[in-house]
């Protein structure tokens, strides 16, 4: 498959998470969030381990994968009493995550890695820092954000029609359940669906806020249109470029534990929504922190990109 295949094949692909978000947005996030995302967070993590998570130092990762088990397990870790709370924990992953990119020395790592730390407690007292940093970057910022600028960077670095073609299609299909929300009052959610979902609404319910929507039932399926479309094609996504990336060239014994570990996670669902949502709860977090060395080479490689464009348009 050529990339300018891969690329359509993405939009194809839009096109039909757009659809099936439409038509059954809460089944649809039900379905891909249990079915697809283990396999996602599985093949991910295995791809990123071969890769030294991005990271110029052999053990950097360590220092994302610490604090994944406090916040997935729901602890209220305070080091210093009303300061160093889960929120920051990310934070700090996130923002020195940068530093393991750009930095090889371990003192400049450090360095940063303070100056987060002090932004993060000066951060901590700005209205909405938290909500932002532990509710929709692992969320929303996770599927649709990142995933906006991984379509974005590929299109610059191909600098191909269908790249910046498949960009634009993956911003229409953001924005479509804003613009056209039809009544939604023929839209019914059954008992398995309405305990499934519970979850999830702080993440639908900050949405509306955010967009100064009103809470009216044709707003949340809209939201929660947006949601689906988000995390359904975030997965497929990840799976239409596995030749690309080469996430499936991995020993025989690696995969058989990554389906022998989908397989078992999809029987937890499939037996009780949220005893697979708890029990998975760890390995989607993360995936999710992970992969901010990722996110970071991402933004780093649009700013380079852009910057040789500027140079070459300011030397023409």
């Amino acid at each position: 498959m050529t990339l300018n295949q891969i690329n359509y094949l993405n939009i194809v692909l839009m096109f039909i998470s757009c659809a099936f978000a439409f038509y059954m947005p809460y089944e649809a996030f039900l379905f891909s969030y249990a079915v697809l995302g283990p396999l996602h967070y599985l093949t991910e993590i295995s791809w990123l381990h071969d890769r030294n998570y991005f990271t110029s130092g052999k053990y950097d990762y360590l220092f994302l994968i610490v604090p994944a088990f406090p916040v997935a397990l729901g602890l209220d870790y305070q080091l210093l009493p009303g300061v160093f709370s889960n929120t920051l924990l990310v934070w700090i992953a996130f923002a020195s995550a940068l530093g393991m990119v750009l930095f090889k020395r371990p003192l400049q790592k450090i360095l940063l890695g303070v100056a987060v730390f002090f932004c993060g407690m000066v951060l901590s007292g700005v209205p909405g820092f938290s909500m932002i940093i532990s509710l929709m970057l692992p969320t929303i910022i996770h599927v649709y954000v990142f995933t906006g600028l991984f379509i974005l960077y590929g299109a610059l670095k191909s600098d191909s029609f269908s790249g910046y073609l498949s960009f634009a299609v993956f911003l229409f299909c953001g924005l479509i359940f804003f613009i056209f929300t039809p009544p939604a009052e023929h839209y019914i959610l059954g008992s398995y669906v309405k305990n499934a979902i519970e979850p999830f609404k702080p993440v639908q319910a900050e949405l509306v806020r955010m967009f100064g929507l009103e809470g009216s039932w044709d707003v949340l399926v809209a939201v929660m249109r947006f949601i689906a479309f988000a995390y359904t094609y975030h997965y497929l996504n990840w799976f239409s470029k596995t030749k690309v990336i080469g996430w499936h060239e991995i020993s025989r014994d690696r995969l058989i534990l990554i389906v022998t570990g989908w397989i078992f996670a999809v029987t937890l669902y499939a037996f009780n929504y949220t005893v697979g949502l708890v029990a998975l709860l760890l390995l989607s977090f993360l995936h999710v922190l992970l992969e901010f060395p990722l996110n970071h080479v991402s933004i780093v490689g649009i700013g380079r990109e852009l910057n040789k464009r500027f140079a070459s348009s300011a030397n023409s």
